[in-house]
């Protein structure tokens, strides 16, 4: 049937099989909860490690030492996926940049989101 309903597929993509590197850029995003929770107990561990276990009040210096390792723990998806997604672009493929753009959002949104706690922290406490 071709009549003015029917939808074709560009030129470009017939045929043509779907790039992984989408595919793995989405499915890093999906590991965003299993980083939250280790990062959590990464940046737990450490800061009982230095000796502050559940006090309110932790020195900069040890809430930075804890922090750090912790942030980066829960970025790894978001590397990930701006890693899979700039290769897909790189490939021809722009379907990479939604799922790069939303990892990176999401890492440096927590990024900032700890920087200004912490900022708080030291003038508000």
């Amino acid at each position: 049937m071709s009549g003015r309903f029917t939808v074709r597929a560009p030129k470009s993509q017939v045929g043509k099989k779907t790039d992984g590197s989408v595919v793995c850029a989405w499915l890093s995003l999906a590991f965003y909860p299993l980083s939250f929770v280790v990062a959590f107990v990464v940046g737990q561990a450490l800061l009982s490690w230095y000796g502050y276990s559940s006090e309110l009040i932790v020195p900069v210096w040890i809430a930075a030492a804890a922090a750090g390792p912790a942030l980066i723990v829960f970025s790894v998806p978001g590397i990930l996926a701006v890693r899979y997604g700039r290769q897909a672009m790189r490939r021809g493929n722009h379907r990479g940049h939604a799922p790069a753009v939303a990892g990176a959002a999401i890492a440096l949104g927590m990024i900032a989101l700890n920087l200004l706690s912490g900022i708080a922290q030291i003038f508000f406490a």
